[in-house]
């Protein structure tokens, strides 16, 4: 056993060159078109999953249990919604920079996220004061 522990501290990291190296070039090119139809897919689902609740599950106690259900399906759609807001925040929507500030920010709002928070500008730091 302690050969594989020795061998696993042996191993460095892959650098970041090494990582970039083997991802699809693919991946590094900004589509409208595919950036719209991902958040087409998630605000679809997103009020549609609300709408089927609201007509399908009453409102009593005996039926909390599938408004919690509901609650946890219908968060993790709109996470999908968050994270395409939060990709125009980082240009990696499309390619013009004024349509993501405007996606952005009306994705942003409806989600009730600050659009130009200073989160990433204080680089994690628990300590540093804004």
């Amino acid at each position: 056993m302690n050969d594989a522990v020795e061998k696993n501290q042996e191993r460095s990291n892959p650098s970041r060159r090494d990582v970039m190296s083997v991802i699809p070039q693919a991946c590094f090119e900004r589509s409208l078109w595919r950036s719209c139809r991902h958040l087409a897919v998630s605000l679809t689902l997103t009020i549609g999953s609300g709408v089927l609740a609201y007509y399908f599950i009453p409102m009593t106690w005996a039926w909390l249990p599938a408004w919690i259900l509901y609650a946890i399906v219908n968060g993790t759609f709109a996470t999908g919604c968050w994270v395409m807001a939060h990709e125009c925040g980082h240009r990696g929507f499309a390619k013009s920079a004024w349509l993501q500030d405007r996606i952005g920010f009306v994705l942003h709002s409806a989600l009730l996220v600050p659009m130009w928070s200073t989160q990433h500008a204080m680089g994690g730091s628990m300590f540093r004061k804004t």
